[in-house]
């Protein structure tokens, strides 16, 4: 009985056995049925994607030999076919569901790009809003980071042509934190591109060459939403979003170098309107350091084909970025130059005040005045004109010195006259916004740029000395635009150097302190735009014609400084000498009195008369009178 049972035992257990072996059998062939046809439709879509690529390629020849809407029309079946396989593909909670959905993402962003090149871009849109939807939770995965910023960016493109600013800001600042929270995960960020998921293997792995795309394609989306900034009138913001895509570009090394040199110069002129010399100056370094390098580079190249053209884009980057800095030293002179005025003049607003001061009081300014009634007069008011005794238009006294110096030129006591109103300046600095108090400076911390930066101030110009550095430090930048920039070639922006020198003339005039210093400079300030004035009429009548009244008004306002120049010449000679106007005095009535006797003589001898019945003085006395002028 016991064999028995144990025989029943044993064949049940082996009975089981061979129905699970037959199970999992059967489920391996099941499985491998599966993957099978996974890989086959996962070759299918990489040919068929490849296919889509060879289309594009083909719509972007310029000789086109081929029908621009049978091609799309192809397209457009292709990815609609590739969607329906993808889509009976997908399962839910499948290792694989992310990447297909990643693929089929992919087609409604090719099919948008379709839809655009027929001038259907409302439907494109349509399209994006629909794709962007699809993916908005889980738009962080590896598998679709890459293409979620793809399709922002094409998104915002559209809104902004449509002038839709708001909302393309909206898609690009969270385009921009989501980037941030994906760095702040992780340094590098794991993605895959297109060509990547059309893959024909099943296990999805990233190309190589692909590491700086993301980054590349963040600093486009940047670059827009700084452009978004800008067209909002945001003028901060743009400045600030400017500056990052110039630093990401440097920092990566991507684009061109003169291009990059040029955009920092520009955003250097943008801090300069807003007072931020130090920005400014280093945005120029910056600039200067770049091209400089860049020059190095060429110089130890071989010289290719388009060697000549690389190096005339060079020089003319060199010219442009020469300029920026002319207008960075004649833009500190300038705020420089006003704030001493405001020093000392007070600002100008409470000048204007003064224009509308009341020459009298009332005692009600809206009660009109009957006979009985008698005007209560300031104690500054004449009483025989009504006007005030002291104010705009005053005839004042010729040896009072004027409350502010109207010219172009500064007393000898203003150093000490600056030392000794600091809490003045201060206030006025804060008033004028001279530097960017809060947050931290725009600058590129990849570059070292001190040295460099020492070379030229970044603060206000108070002195003679410190005038005559920045003037030539800004004059040599002048005249290296002027080797690029020449009256041949450029004449308009050879004009404008020219036109910039007498301006920094003037601002050099400006500070120095005596008065033949200022008149050697106003010299040369004439002499350039005579000598320029006379070669356009010459050589370049047309653009003489164009900036003749422009160099005729400098021309006036040079000829008057320099006679204002001579006036106080005369002023200062007369002060000098004050002990010795009474014996000039005397001199001059002697000489006029030896003249009366002189001309009283010769007419007695052309007369013939006896010089004694006439009553003349003898020769001798006259004589002894002109020994006397002499000894005296």
């Amino acid at each position: 009985m016991f064999i028995i049972l144990f025989t029943y035992v044993e064949s049940v257990s082996f009975t089981s056995f061979v129905s699970t072996v037959k199970s999992n059998l059967k489920y391996n062939i099941t499985m491998d049925g599966v993957q099978s046809t996974i890989k086959c439709n996962l070759e299918i879509l990489h040919k068929e994607y490849q296919q889509i690529k060879t289309f594009q390629k083909m719509e972007n020849l310029d000789d086109k030999t081929h029908n621009d809407t049978e091609l799309s029309e192809e397209m457009k079946k292709l990815i609609q076919h590739m969607i329906g396989t993808i889509e009976s593909m997908m399962i839910p909670q499948d290792p694989m569901y992310l990447r297909l959905l990643a693929m089929k993402t992919t087609l409604f962003y090719e099919q948008s790009k379709l839809l655009i090149s027929l001038g259907k871009e409302m439907e494109a849109q349509e399209i994006l809003i629909t794709a962007l939807e699809s993916i908005k939770d889980v738009v962080s995965k590896s598998e679709l980071v890459f293409l979620a910023f793809r399709i922002i960016n094409h998104y915002a493109y559209l809104l902004s042509k449509q002038g839709e600013f708001e909302k393309s800001k909206e898609l690009l600042e969270y385009a921009e934190s989501t980037y941030k929270s994906s760095k702040k995960e992780s340094a590098v960020i794991q993605f895959y591109v297109s060509d990547d998921l059309f893959s024909p293997d099943t296990v999805i792995s990233s190309s190589t060459d692909s590491s700086n795309k993301l980054e590349r394609l963040v600093t486009n989306n940047l670059q827009m939403l700084g452009f978004i900034y800008n067209k909002q009138e945001l003028h901060d913001k743009f400045a600030e979003y400017h500056h990052e895509v110039l630093r990401r570009q440097l920092e990566m090394k991507d684009g061109n170098v003169t291009m990059w040199a040029l955009r920092s110069a520009r955003l250097a002129s943008y801090f300069l309107s807003k007072n931020r010399f130090k920005e400014a100056r280093h945005h120029l370094v910056a600039a200067t350091h770049v091209l400089y390098s860049y020059e190095k580079e060429l110089e130890a190249l071989e010289p290719p084909d388009n060697m000549i053209e690389k190096w005339d884009e060079l020089q003319q980057r060199f010219a442009d970025v020469a300029r920026c800095w002319v207008k960075y030293g004649l833009y500190l002179f300038s705020v420089s130059k006003t704030n001493i005025i405001s020093s000392i003049c007070g600002e100008p607003n409470q000048m204007l005040e003064k224009l509308w001061t009341s020459p009298f009081k009332t005692a009600d300014l809206y009660k009109p005045t009957t006979s009985k009634e008698t005007p209560i007069y300031d104690d500054n008011v004449d009483e025989k004109t009504g006007l005030p005794a002291r104010g705009f238009g005053d005839i004042v006294d010729r040896n009072s010195q004027p409350p502010c110096d109207v010219t172009d030129s500064i007393p000898k006591a203003l150093p000490s006259l600056l030392q000794g109103s600091q809490s003045h300046k201060t206030e006025t600095r804060n008033i004028d916004n001279v530097e960017k108090n809060e947050g931290v400076l725009l600058i590129f911390p990849s570059l070292d740029l001190t040295e460099w930066e020492e070379q030229v101030t970044a603060s206000f110009i108070e002195t003679t000395v410190q005038a005559r550095e920045l003037f030539q430090y800004t004059h040599s930048w002048l005249k290296r635009a002027k080797v690029f920039y020449t009256l041949q070639d450029h004449p308009m922006q050879y004009i404008n150097a020219i036109l910039d020198l007498s301006e920094l003339h003037r601002f050099l005039a400006f500070y120095e302190e005596d008065i033949e210093s200022q008149y050697a400079v106003q010299k040369l300030r004439a002499d350039a735009l005579e000598t320029l004035s006379t070669i356009l009429k010459e050589v370049r009548p047309q653009c003489y014609m164009a900036v003749s009244v422009e160099l005729l008004r400098e021309l006036a306002e040079v000829q008057l400084e320099m006679m204002g120049l001579n006036l106080r010449r005369i002023y200062i000679a007369q002060e000098v000498v004050p002990e010795t106007s009474d014996v000039t005095l005397h001199k001059m009535e002697a000489l006029a009195d030896i003249h009366s006797k002189l001309e009283h003589f010769n007419n007695n001898m052309w007369h013939n008369m006896d010089p004694i019945d006439s009553g003349s003085i003898p020769v001798s006395d006259i004589a002894g009178d002109v020994c006397n002028y002499v000894n005296s």
